[in-house]
């Protein structure tokens, strides 16, 4: 659990809102909002802290954290019935933040298939760009099998190369 805290803004009030949003630096959807304008459980303007939950973030990685205040100057909710019209001011304050700890490396799981073939599972973090790699005999080069990235919990491939030995490495 993390605690993230900012100053709050000059003049915010109970009517007013704070936003925010985490959102993976190498893009991709937001790992963390807080409720929209409007929207129940929403911050108000004097809001000065957030709690994110544990595994939010993953270790080792860069996160752009966007912080928006909206002062709320009138609101008319009479003029067009069922609508709100709506007349505010927005701030908007950016940030990066590095969850702490490193990023783990990816993990190898071999399975025998039958003819001498193997299944490669590699477990890791998702977002990141994985090449796997084989040779029959070390030190004599890498063979690159395929690139990829993981999602969800893991990456499989079948290696339909027949070798009585086979090494396998993830870049």
């Amino acid at each position: 659990m993390l605690t993230l805290n900012w100053k709050p803004t000059a003049g915010g009030s109970t009517v007013d809102s704070t936003g925010l949003w985490i959102e993976p630096m190498n893009g991709g959807d937001s790992v963390f909002q807080t409720p929209e304008f409007g929207s129940a459980g929403a911050l108000d303007g004097t809001a000065n802290a957030v709690t994110i939950p544990a595994s939010t973030m993953r270790a080792g990685r860069s996160y752009s954290v966007e912080i928006e205040f909206i002062h709320l100057a009138s609101m008319d909710t009479t003029t067009l019935p069922g609508s709100s019209l709506v007349v505010a001011y927005l701030r908007t304050t950016r940030a990066q933040i590095t969850a702490a700890g490193v990023i783990a490396g990816p993990q190898i799981t071999l399975t025998p298939w039958p003819n001498n073939q193997w299944n490669v599972r590699v477990t890791g973090d998702s977002g990141i760009n994985y090449v796997l790699e084989a040779t029959s005999q070390l030190g004599t080069g890498w063979e690159r099998l395929v690139n990829f990235q993981i999602f969800g919990n893991a990456f499989e491939f079948t290696d339909g190369t027949l070798h009585d030995q086979r090494y396998y490495q993830v870049r």
